[in-house]
């Protein structure tokens, strides 16, 4: 049985699925992009999220094009969005990151807000 925890941020209750029979926790989906840190306490789903998204937007902001495309090729893919990291929803309308767009691997052509693409590719 997961073992429960509290979270440090929002003191909401919430399963660590680590000790499951398959080794694997819920937050193995996310993007391999924080630092792992011993010393801190797990944090709840969407805690995490938000936290991976702000680091993700911090990141591809401080990187060139190709290593932010190399970047999001490295991440194993999600079989399902994550929101706060992979989109937000503002007035009920869901907003894809630049993060999930770079995963798509080309822009769209939809001028999508935050399309990571350079405008003359």
């Amino acid at each position: 049985m997961p073992n429960a925890q509290t979270c440090p941020e929002c003191d909401r209750s919430f399963h660590c699925g680590s000790d499951s029979p398959d080794g694997c926790c819920w937050c193995g989906a996310l993007p391999r992009i924080l630092p792992p840190d011993p010393s801190t306490t797990c944090r709840c789903p969407d805690c995490l999220a938000r936290a991976t998204g702000r680091l993700l937007t911090e990141k591809l902001n401080s990187i060139s094009h190709n290593e932010a495309l190399a970047l999001a090729a490295s991440q194993a893919p999600s079989p399902r969005l994550i929101e706060h990291i992979d989109y937000t929803v503002e007035d009920g309308n869901w907003v894809f990151s630049a993060w999930y767009l770079l995963k798509q691997g080309r822009c769209c052509g939809n001028g999508c807000r935050n399309c990571p693409y350079p405008k003359d590719a």
